[in-house]
């Protein structure tokens, strides 16, 4: 009910902040059955409730439940270009590598912010197999930014690959 509400007050002008507030403590109200009122959330056009429910779903991740990280895989291939970043940027933040993959395939994405902050994550997951979509993004792409991530993603996995090397033996 109270999620209607926020979606009939998108006609009113003027009041971004106070939905998004509102819809933060709708989600902070949301507990065990969360997975649903999440999902719906994230798939909304509205970007004050999507990024509310993201921000919500992050503290489900830290919190290590399962259900969560199905719903961020999910969110990777959101429709809101900020569900989709804030997902990326949350993969990054907790190294979860077996979305590694879905994060890649947001290289190709058509917001550059979105392509800016999945390489960014692949960046602090040391993803190896970014390594040719990243030489790729840094030589082309026609972001600024973005050509200077995938750079800066490009040496902080050559860094993790000469610091996980075998010495020579001797």
């Amino acid at each position: 009910m109270l999620q209607n509400a926020l979606v009939e007050s998108k006609q009113i002008e003027g009041v971004d902040r106070e939905r998004e507030e509102a819809a933060k403590l709708l989600f902070a109200c949301i507990d065990e059955d969360y997975i649903a009122p999440l999902r719906s959330a994230m798939q909304n056009e509205q970007r004050d409730i999507a990024v509310a429910a993201v921000e919500k779903l992050f503290q489900h991740v830290k919190a290590g439940d399962a259900g969560s990280l199905q719903l961020l895989e999910e969110g990777l291939s959101a429709f809101s270009a900020d569900v989709r970043r804030q997902c990326a940027q949350i993969v990054g933040e907790i190294k979860y590598a077996p979305l590694a993959a879905d994060v890649i395939k947001l290289l190709s994405d058509e917001n550059p912010d979105v392509r800016n902050d999945a390489i960014k994550a692949l960046g602090r997951l040391c993803c190896k197999e970014a390594r040719e979509h990243l030489e790729k993004l840094k030589e082309a792409d026609p972001d600024p930014s973005v050509r200077r991530a995938a750079e800066k993603a490009l040496k902080s996995i050559e860094i993790n690959d000469a610091e996980t090397q075998d010495p020579p033996k001797n």
